[in-house]
């Protein structure tokens, strides 16, 4: 049971602590464009805590082949049609597109 117990600790201090380190940025989409696979890569004046594959320090890149990709598309064309400013996480690696961290969550601000 003590071990059981432990080995919970480390999974949950190794899920938060990489939750924690992600890259996470805000602003106005300063550029927004579609390469090769469905990617989309999109620029925010901000982007702290990147990952050391990241780089473009402004650069955030999403997979439009995943419905969560489709779903972020959605939201930074809809902030870029409205110009309002987005608040961007990531997941702390550059799987979408070798040189940008991959954003997993979009907010409209």
């Amino acid at each position: 049971m003590k071990t059981l117990k432990s080995a919970i600790l480390v999974i949950l201090v190794t899920c938060v602590s990489t939750a924690a380190i992600a890259g996470n940025g805000s602003g106005k989409v300063t550029q927004i464009g579609s390469v090769q696979g469905g990617i989309v890569i999109f620029s925010t004046p901000t982007h702290t805590g990147s990952p050391v594959c990241a780089s473009i320090p402004t650069d955030w890149a999403v997979n439009t082949g995943t419905a969560e990709g489709k779903a972020i598309y959605a939201m930074l064309l809809t902030a870029v049609n409205a110009d309002r400013a987005v608040a961007v996480n990531g997941n702390n690696a550059c799987d979408a597109w070798g040189d940008r961290e991959t954003a997993t969550q979009v907010w409209l601000q």
